[in-house]
């Protein structure tokens, strides 16, 4: 009798993962298309512009990773659809795969696994709404499903920087990462205040951490004046809202959105703008608990997130909280872990 390859055990796992997590970007790609339809050439053609200097808004003007490297696959590809497929799938399906990394890390089972991969598809589906759907956020989700991933495989603050070098070129919410270089030796130091072993702290990752912010603002400041040939969304849609040279308040636009969408019930479900704020909130605050507080920087770094995003985001368009899904993913894997440890009696 033929044995099988001794290999075909050790590689199985993982290429049954990449295959499922490839099919799981193809169901994501296709809700997106169904969702965005033409609107989603669009957000394709504002991203492709935006690497000539003109985007619809000044602020965008930073974020040319995205749109650089779905460029890259449309001349790859030689068909600029096709290569926009494969650049959705191939950013889709690594943020599914590091999920199904961060759940088997954490939960130690594959089911577990698998539902924090699940979470990961649902939770981007789920902001599919709006109008636009831009390039750097289907980069974005990527860089920071490997972002989550670090922090629960407990990477080394080097790597984390290197992270936020490249994440800083996509989108300004880069900052929070190399903010999480500062505020995690502190939240360490405050974790081990009872300790009789109290490590200190470590100042060389504090300083880097400060370096990369005042780089990345450094960075966004020079792409945005440098890069910038002409703001097209005045010509385009007819206003000019007032905006800073870095950012655009929008607090109290946001707040009035929300006591008007709060009371008002309709089959479209207008009020499911404040779900997103509210379920990255709780996460936030779950995951600062858990774990004697190993992920407490994760969960306050994030907190920041959602905090600016409703000062500088406009709530209708909820895209604007791709970045922060593997927020609720990190906190689903430690949920099913938790419920799997002892003492758990199944139903």
């Amino acid at each position: 009798m033929i044995q099988p390859a001794r290999w075909i055990p050790k590689y199985r796992q993982p290429v049954l993962v990449v295959l499922l997590g490839l099919l799981l970007a193809v169901v994501v790609h296709h809700v997106l298309v169904m969702v965005y339809g033409d609107q989603l050439r669009a957000s394709i053609l504002s991203g492709m512009y935006l690497l000539e200097g003109k985007p619809h808004w000044r602020l965008f003007q930073n974020r040319v990773l995205g749109p650089f490297v779905d460029r890259a696959f449309m001349k790859a590809a030689g068909l600029p659809d096709v290569g926009n497929i494969l650049f959705d799938l191939t950013c889709f399906g690594t943020a599914l795969v590091l999920a199904w990394r961060t759940g088997w890390l954490i939960v130690a089972s594959r089911a577990g696994a698998l539902a924090v991969m699940l979470t990961l598809a649902l939770g981007l589906v789920s902001l599919f709404m709006g109008s636009w759907f831009y390039p750097w956020d289907i980069i974005g989700i990527a860089l920071f499903m490997f972002f989550a991933w670090q922090v629960a495989s407990g990477a080394d603050y080097i790597s984390i920087a290197l992270l936020f070098a490249v994440t800083i070129w996509n989108r300004d919410d880069a900052l929070f990462i190399a903010l999480f270089l500062i505020v995690q030796p502190f939240a360490g130091w405050w974790r081990a205040r009872h300790s009789p072993e109290r490590p200190p702290i470590a100042w060389r990752q504090v300083i880097l951490g400060m370096v990369c912010i005042v780089a990345g603002v450094a960075l966004i400041v020079m792409l945005r004046r440098l890069l910038l040939v002409e703001e097209m969304g005045p010509k385009l849609f007819g206003v000019s809202p007032a905006v800073t040279p870095f950012f655009r308040w929008t607090l109290v636009t946001n707040f009035l959105i929300a006591v008007n969408k709060i009371p008002y019930l309709s089959l479209e479900m207008p009020a499911f703008v404040l779900v997103p704020p509210l379920v990255f909130t709780v996460s936030c605050v779950y995951l600062a608990f858990v774990r004697n507080g190993r992920y407490l920087a994760y969960a306050l770094v994030n907190l920041g997130m959602v905090v600016s995003t409703l000062m500088f985001g406009f709530l209708p368009e909820i895209r604007i909280w791709v970045d922060m899904v593997p927020v609720l993913v990190l906190a689903t894997a430690v949920a099913l872990a938790r419920a799997d440890a002892p003492p758990f009696t199944p139903l």
